[in-house]
């Protein structure tokens, strides 16, 4: 009798009974407005580089404004997306060894 390799149990961490990647899937996009939002204000608003004219209603605050957000919110949607990645190779490595233990034997 020959042992065939048995794939790596497939754990999947739950929060309130849903999988925690798709709490992160769903917070993702909303928690990136919002933390470009708050860049956003603090830097256009609150000033607090301390550039002067830059907590005034003018272009240059406006332009500051939708920059930053813009970047913050690209950042963090770089970074989703590479945990994505990552966690799509994960999937495919526990498909490929579930295939490999069902797999028939060929003689």
């Amino acid at each position: 009798m020959t042992s065939e390799p048995q794939p790596a149990p497939v754990t999947s961490e739950l929060f309130l009974g849903i999988p925690i990647n798709r709490i992160v899937a769903w917070l993702g996009p909303i928690i990136a407005v919002i933390s470009a939002s708050l860049v956003t204000w603090l830097l256009a608003k609150v000033n607090i580089l301390s550039i002067p004219g830059l907590d005034k209603s003018n272009v240059e605050t406006y332009v500051t404004a939708i920059v930053t957000f813009l970047v913050v919110a690209g950042l963090h949607a770089l970074g989703g997306l590479s945990w994505l990645r990552g966690h799509h190779i994960e999937l495919v490595e526990n498909a490929e060894a579930a295939a490999e233990v069902t797999r028939p034997a060929t003689k």
